[in-house]
């Protein structure tokens, strides 16, 4: 019995040991993953979402005295994406700070 037990203990760790070498290599490797990214679009051109701007500093349009901005949610493959795009997205989400429904920059 203690032999069967020590080879179900072997077997269950070379398991894990492999399915952990598998996602090392499709995420690492081969990058084989999607990135959420944010980009501004022309309503005339492709169908957008809206977001009433809270500051000054973004891109914002002003109609009927509303402070409105256009984008899309776009998925990209991270193997097709430079690595310096993908760090800056990265820097830039994280510098971004919600409180109470409200951006801030830190």
């Amino acid at each position: 019995m203690e032999k069967e037990s020590k080879n179900l203990f072997i077997y269950f760790f070379s398991f894990l040991f492999f399915v952990m070498c598998i996602a090392f290599i499709r995420y690492f490797i081969f990058k084989d993953y999607y990135i959420k990214m944010e980009k501004t679009c022309n309503p005339k051109e492709e169908v957008c979402f809206v977001l009433e701007c809270e500051s000054e500093e973004e891109n914002c349009l002003d109609l009927n005295g509303e402070k409105i901005r256009f984008y899309k949610i776009i998925y990209k493959k991270a193997s097709i994406i430079p690595i310096r795009t993908i760090l800056i997205v990265c820097h830039l989400n994280a510098m971004k700070v919600k409180i109470a429904g409200k951006s801030y920059a830190v």
